[in-house]
């Protein structure tokens, strides 16, 4: 993001975030043109007196990348995360496992590759837009690459043995589950199961993005099983909602 193209954020808003982290971000490198670099972000949050921020991929985890940038900029807390889309082996149990070790922080539910995004984006009309991700998986798809749909419930809507292995890991570890792109029934699913397994920490990723679109009574419920919400500041500013 070109900060020169962007208002300068006021001092209330730069005092509300001091010594904040911010959980979601999507930087470079990556394999789709990112507006900042994880070190260009972690010199951003010294200028804005946050104190850190994870660094998110839909493709390959980024605990290296994060314990990198920490040993080039050390007052500026990065960290990495894991998101289960196919790149990774989808509900890869061995794959948490190694982001866990490497210290990675975040675990997220498929984003890329969940049912509903998928079937949104290929039911589109020719030439209608679509996001970044969206194009190069209709790439790999002409190429022959196929990934299917990452399921986490079966026909009878009960969540699946991976997704319990999963749960069971980042229950070991402590890690943070994150939602991601799973649809409405899905999350409602995958919360209960991972407060089951002994998940402590779970956010349900942003709740009003079109892919989720969770009421406010939905998230008043998720809430009340301890559930954080997380909002997307790039929602409302990209115009995805008012």
């Amino acid at each position: 993001m070109n900060t020169q193209s962007h208002p300068r954020p006021s001092a209330r808003a730069c005092e509300l975030v001091r010594g904040a982290y911010d959980l979601h971000v999507h930087t470079s490198p990556d394999i789709m043109p990112r507006s900042a670099s994880d070190l260009e972000l972690a010199y951003r949050c010294r200028q804005w007196g946050l104190a850190g921020f994870v660094i998110k991929s839909h493709y390959v985890p980024t605990a290296e990348r994060a314990a990198l940038v920490r040993s080039l900029v050390p007052d500026i807390h990065v960290l990495g995360s894991i998101t289960l889309n196919s790149a990774v082996g989808a509900l890869n149990t061995m794959a948490v496992e190694i982001a866990a070790r490497e210290g990675a922080c975040i675990v997220w539910m498929r984003s890329v590759d969940a049912v509903n995004e998928m079937t949104e984006q290929f039911s589109l009309p020719p030439g209608a837009k679509r996001p970044q991700w969206a194009r190069l998986q209709q790439e790999l798809r002409d190429q022959g690459v196929k990934s299917e749909p990452v399921r986490v419930v079966d026909e009878q809507h009960q969540v699946l043995p991976e997704v319990r292995s999963v749960l069971r890991s980042i229950a070991t570890h402590d890690l943070v589950l994150a939602t991601g792109h799973l649809d409405r029934d899905e999350i409602f699913a995958v919360v209960e199961a991972a407060l089951v397994e002994g998940v402590r920490q779970i956010i349900v990723t942003h709740p009003d993005y079109p892919a989720e679109n969770l009421s406010a009574e939905d998230q008043a419920a998720l809430a009340e099983r301890g559930a954080f919400l997380e909002r997307c500041f790039t929602t409302p500013y990209m115009g995805k909602i008012s």
